[in-house]
């Protein structure tokens, strides 16, 4: 005959049962949290110069290759 009385271990499987079906109702639950963040705002401008002194000198070829010092 046993004289040891049940240990806490006898309860360990339903007490995970309940854990898991716990968790399980609040995954379908689906709670959601609302959290409210600084809103980062920017200006961007696009500004393109048309004066002619950002025009290249008709010396300059763009498609030219570059010369064999600067290689």
């Amino acid at each position: 005959m046993v004289n040891r009385r049940p240990g806490w271990r006898r309860h360990l499987p339903a007490l995970l049962y309940l854990l898991a079906l716990a968790a399980l109702i609040l995954a379908l639950a689906r709670p959601q949290a609302t959290v409210l963040a600084p809103k980062e705002q920017a200006t961007v401008m696009l500004v393109m110069d048309v004066s002619g002194s950002m025009t290249p000198p008709a010396s300059c070829n763009a498609n030219a290759p570059p010369p064999e010092d600067a290689r």
